[in-house]
């Protein structure tokens, strides 16, 4: 990237970084544009991802979603601490930009650049909020709640209050039958909670939502206010 973006970055982890560790990093970063459904990284050398305005969701080898990331974070955690390969995936959800990096060149800096390390480990903390959230979501929570939480997280990290999305993809993310998504999309949409039309859902009322998710949401959101800085809409 060149210098004239120096500071441009619309990815909040970058923007909390100082100035000139900053520029280091975005100096290493190519912009990318992708469209929903690609799947990152699959071949080729390993790289890290700095949503921008994309969305991206973090799979399993099953096919779950097990972390989800926008503007406010970054994928390849696993590699920046070494560990073996975890058969995670990372895919589109939403269009849009992102900034990459080979995974040893951003474990390069780590190494020589303190803030940015800092601001790493702070986010893969995040990251553990997220799943701690999403397992405790599975466990004891039912298919509303589930969904409420997972629509919270697209809001947060998209731009307004309406996203493309069809009942099959957020039936995927959660592992659940289509139809189960189906049934709370028209609860939530009876409730004017929600506005539904094809492959698209616009949040009418927040806190409604908020209420609906419970306690499957907001650990995470909370953990990354307090560590990194400002995330989620009100």
């Amino acid at each position: 990237m060149s210098r004239s973006d120096a500071h441009a970055s619309a990815n909040a982890l970058i923007r909390a970084l100082p100035f000139d560790s900053r520029d280091t990093l975005l100096a290493a970063c190519e912009r990318q544009t992708f469209v929903c459904g690609h799947r990152l990284g699959t071949e080729g050398t390993p790289l890290i991802f700095f949503p921008e305005t994309a969305i991206i969701s973090v799979i399993n080898q099953h096919g779950a979603e097990v972390g989800l990331v926008g503007f406010e974070g970054m994928t390849g955690w696993s590699i920046l601490l070494g560990s073996l390969p975890l058969g995670l995936s990372s895919v589109i959800e939403c269009s849009g930009s992102v900034l990459a990096l080979p995974a040893s060149e951003l474990i390069r800096l780590c190494r020589h650049l303190p803030a940015i390390r800092a601001v790493v480990l702070r986010f893969i903390e995040v990251v553990v909020a997220q799943m701690v959230d999403a397992i405790g979501a599975a466990a004891h929570h039912g298919v509303s709640a589930r969904l409420a939480r997972r629509l919270l997280m697209l809001h947060d990290r998209g731009v307004g209050d309406s996203y493309e999305i069809t009942h099959a993809r957020l039936a995927e993310a959660l592992a659940v039958r289509r139809a189960s998504v189906t049934d709370c999309l028209h609860v939530l949409e009876g409730q004017r909670t929600l506005r539904c039309t094809r492959n698209r859902i616009t949040v009418l009322d927040r806190p409604a939502l908020v209420a609906e998710a419970g306690l499957t949401y907001g650990g995470a959101e909370r953990a990354y206010r307090q560590i990194i800085g400002a995330f989620g809409k009100p």
